[in-house]
């Protein structure tokens, strides 16, 4: 394959990776809002930051994240004085681009130009890394880190010296500061370390595993210097328990039912499994094959039919673990030693760890890169195998090429077995709308008590209401001694504390009226499981509706029947 001669156009080639990824992420504009829990709490706190030093973060912050991604949606949105929610959707839309660019070139430093621009282009198609990065959560900007951080950790494995090291702890501690689980990074390193002692063990003895280990040491030691001043806010702010609390609430999140979880992660991969799925993996085999020699005609069928019955059976999701699985073979025998021990590690990290915490779809974003990797070299070990050799007489290379794209396009429109309903470009915009209808039925002066919508509470702010969020229980309301407004959502009727709590407020609510906020995929699996989402989408009813009541002072009588008293 010519991979040497194309050196000087990687740059262009992880460019145009990257705009594929960017229209992917930008389609449907109008489509973009906020609705997940986790949106509104990052929203909140950008805000904050944005009316620094004036204002706060949202209550319970540091459960949520570190402040890399909230602190850089504020600045960003103070700077171009745009709102916070807007920044976070173009910013993440950029960010999934960017990774997929990314993602793209350290495969083509990895294992060639072929396997590079494979591994990209299934990013840039992947149905969950495009949902996500049409979101305002942390998860893309940590993908991002994620990847970066361990390609550094690639070069620091691979040759000794400091520079990466200093690159590698820097790239470590802003993921960290991203998400809590950044020092996974150093987890997966350790793993790649093993890895290259036991192919190395009899050729150059321990001296360079302690070399390694030192090093890698390091890349954690500065990672960790980077994220001890949010440690350090974090004990001053999480009030009389200290950590404890913290942990306590994370513990909560990790549960014993392995197997259930694992399973539910692939119910969401098979629900967002469609057209898009089948997309990138057509793109990667006929990006594959037109980068390749002149086929063996033989070979290149079978190969071909092979990816069209896998796509058949299994959608585009049973086409992706193929040739992942053909590269995880691959790379038992890859001589990129330090690169094949980080994907390993990487994969099996994220297969052992995901299903341990409570099932959320956007846990398995930063685990994409990798299996879009391991695949890209699995696409490039089979077309290898389908080359054909000088001696030998095939069909001519155009005509093997239309024959190529004839399939993939078979690939993209055959039926499957596999029929997701899933649509990363879901209208999310439901909270918003939902708010706006809100704001005509309520009035400035009167205050509003949100439980558990954080995203509504956002936009209801934008709309000039005054808004409390009830994030640790309904007590404030036991002291309201004036007329008031209170917005319940799904949340505040699925979590027993809170619904119990809202029973008890019975006698004081007046229900005026419900408001549909329609989710988008992302809320979706997260609040149902893949078989509930499937019927929601099939069939949606009241269960995200936002229900307005009036809170009437203790004691005072309840409002006639029909009437809103507003």
């Amino acid at each position: 394959m010519p991979r040497d001669g194309m050196a000087g156009s990687r740059m262009l080639i992880c460019l145009a990776i990257g705009v594929v990824a960017l229209v992917l992420r930008a389609w449907h504009p109008d489509h973009l809002g906020i609705g997940h829990y986790d949106e509104g709490v990052y929203a909140f706190s950008a805000q904050g930051v944005v009316t620094w030093p004036e204002g706060d973060l949202f209550p319970g912050q540091i459960r949520f994240s570190p402040p890399a991604w909230f602190a850089s949606v504020g600045v960003a949105a103070r700077a171009l004085d745009i709102a916070p929610d807007q920044v976070a959707l173009g910013l993440n839309i950029v960010i999934g681009a960017v990774t997929a660019a990314v993602v793209a070139a350290a495969g083509m430093a990895w294992f060639g130009v072929t396997a590079g621009v494979a591994a990209g282009l299934l990013v840039a198609a992947n149905p969950l890394s495009v949902m996500l990065s049409r979101s305002g959560l942390t998860d893309p900007l940590f993908t991002l880190f994620f990847v970066l951080a361990l390609a550094a950790v690639v070069h620091v494995l691979h040759q000794p010296g400091w520079r990466w090291v200093l690159v590698a702890g820097l790239l470590t501690g802003a993921a960290w500061n991203t998400k809590y689980h950044g020092w996974f990074v150093g987890l997966i390193g350790l793993g790649a370390i093993c890895w290259i002692w036991w192919h190395e063990r009899r050729e150059r003895g321990s001296q360079r595993l302690v070399s390694r280990v030192l090093r890698l040491l390091a890349v954690g030691a500065i990672g960790f210097a980077t994220y001890l001043p949010w440690a350090a806010y974090m004990r001053s702010a999480s009030g009389s328990r200290g950590f404890a609390g913290i942990v306590d609430y994370y513990l909560a999140l990790i549960g014993k039912g392995w197997v259930d979880n694992a399973v539910r992660h692939a119910e969401m991969q098979l629900y967002l499994d469609g057209t898009l799925a089948r997309a990138g993996i057509a793109l990667a085999v006929g990006a594959a094959l037109a980068l390749a020699a002149p086929l063996r005609v033989n070979r290149l069928m079978v190969l071909l039919v092979g990816c069209l019955l896998a796509i058949g059976i299994g959608g585009g999701l049973g086409a992706l673990l193929l040739f992942t699985g053909v590269g995880l073979v691959a790379l038992l025998t890859d001589p990129s030693r330090a690169a094949a021990g980080v994907l390993l590690a990487w994969v099996g990290l994220w297969v052992v760890a995901a299903p341990l915490y409570h099932p959320y779809a956007r846990l398995l974003l930063p685990m994409i890169p990798a299996m879009a990797l391991v695949a890209g070299r699995g696409v490039v070990a089979l077309v290898q195998w389908a080359e054909m050799p000088e001696a030998a007489r095939g069909m001519p290379r155009p005509a093997a090429l239309a024959m190529s794209g004839a399939i993939l396009l078979a690939m993209m429109v055959t039926p499957s077995l596999v029929r997701g309903v899933g649509d990363p470009w879901r209208d999310a915009t439901g909270s918003e709308l939902a708010a706006a209808r809100l704001a005509t039925v309520t009035t400035p002066d009167t205050p509003i008590y949100m439980i558990g919508e954080p995203s509504l509470s956002y936009y209801l702010r934008r709309h000039g209401r005054e808004v409390t969020d009830l994030v640790d229980g309904l007590s404030l309301l036991d002291t309201v001694s004036a007329p008031a407004f209170v917005v319940a959502g799904v949340y505040a009727r699925r979590a027993p504390p809170l619904r119990t709590e809202l029973g008890a407020l019975a006698e004081r609510l007046d229900s005026l009226d419900a408001y549909p906020a329609a989710p988008n995929d992302l809320r979706l699996l997260d609040d149902m499981s893949p078989v509930r989402a499937r019927r929601f989408v099939a069939a949606p009813d009241t269960t995200f509706d936002m229900v307005l009541y009036r809170l009437r002072p203790s004691g005072a009588p309840a409002a006639a029947p029909g009437g809103s008293d507003q």
